[in-house]
């Protein structure tokens, strides 16, 4: 997802900025208590339940989709029970069948935490919009963690002897402040001309009442150069992308000197639930970097998340696993 990109980006920039200012870098994991539960989904979906507190989140996975629903609910060491508006409901009793102690994640320091495996029962259904899948279950299993406080240093990347880390991205997404479908395509330099492949990603947030949905798509072109570039120097500068299924058509951006990038085409993602998503044309901004240190995207990233219209539709808490979008409530 377009979070989990932005968060990837934004730490190794920050990383490479500290670069000789420091050679670690120091945050706290504050404890907490979750659940994870394994579901069987039809139509090729793999479906996992995450509980922590009283947000209750279904993660439905393809090989190149995800969809996330999360809701507010009901998560106690016994049990879990929420309600996914009208697309379905979880009512499930935990036992505990085991339980281990838990290594802090390495390069962390802390009191061990506690996994404990179990048992669920009760009642699991949902219907994916447009009927993409279907899971109806009275039984399960999985695990819920209890993890304690602990402070985690990690090695900075980069150093003055180093060089800095280079990428080449487009990031499109609707004018105006408006709320709607993003697209991200970026690339990594090697060294010595090559890049690694280009990794395509579309998203698309949405509130249901009080439910957040976030659909995404990824796909990965087959070798470097996944972006087609304009010479250096040629005015105007373009950019062009044609990203494998689930995307279609392509899209260019034209960059004139001192006016507004364009972003145009025939680009489009079939999205679970949704069907056919546009990702290209007049009613979207687009920004591009090129063979640029990977700061610039970063930045590109956070100019994104400062629009009103998107930091309603996806947040940037990371509090777990997944790295799905979260759903702040007024309490």
């Amino acid at each position: 997802m377009l979070v989990t990109l932005l968060t990837v980006v934004t730490v190794v920039a920050g990383a490479l900025a500290q670069g000789a200012a420091a050679k670690q870098m120091r945050f706290v994991v504050p404890s907490s208590v979750s659940a994870l539960l394994s579901v069987k989904a039809s139509d090729g979906y793999r479906a996992e339940l995450w509980a922590e507190g009283e947000e209750v989140t279904l993660l439905l996975r393809s090989s190149n989709t995800t969809v996330s629903y999360t809701t507010r609910g009901t998560f106690k060491e016994d049990r879990i029970r929420a309600r996914f508006g009208k697309l379905g409901r979880i009512s499930v009793k935990l036992e505990v069948r085991s339980s281990k102690r838990s290594r802090p994640e390495k390069g962390c320091k802390g009191r061990p935490g506690i996994k404990r495996r179990v048992r669920a029962s009760g009642t699991i259904r949902f219907r994916g919009e447009r009927g993409f899948t279907r899971i109806r279950s009275s039984r399960t299993s999985g695990f819920v963690s209890q993890t304690f406080k602990s402070v985690c240093t990690l090695p900075s990347e980069g150093g003055e002897d180093e060089e800095p880390l280079e990428a080449t991205g487009v990031i499109a997404s609707p004018g105006s402040g408006a709320l709607g479908p993003t697209f991200t395509a970026i690339e990594f330099g090697l060294g010595g001309g090559r890049s690694t492949p280009t990794a395509f990603v579309a998203g698309l947030g949405e509130l249901q009442g009080r439910m957040l949905v976030y659909r995404q798509a990824i796909a990965a072109s087959k070798k470097d150069g996944g972006i087609e570039l304009s010479p250096v120097g040629e005015s105007p500068a373009t950019a062009t992308v044609r990203p494998p299924a689930p995307f279609s058509g392509s899209a260019t951006l034209v960059q004139s000197q001192g006016e507004d990038a364009a972003w145009t085409g025939n680009l489009s993602v079939e999205l679970p639930g949704r069907g056919k998503v546009r990702l290209a044309g007049p009613s979207f901004e687009a920004n591009f970097c090129r063979e640029a240190k990977l700061s610039c995207l970063a930045g590109e990233f956070g100019a994104l998340l400062e629009r009103p219209a998107a930091r309603a539709q996806i947040s940037g808490s990371q509090s777990h696993d997944f790295g799905l979008a979260r759903l702040s409530w007024s309490r």
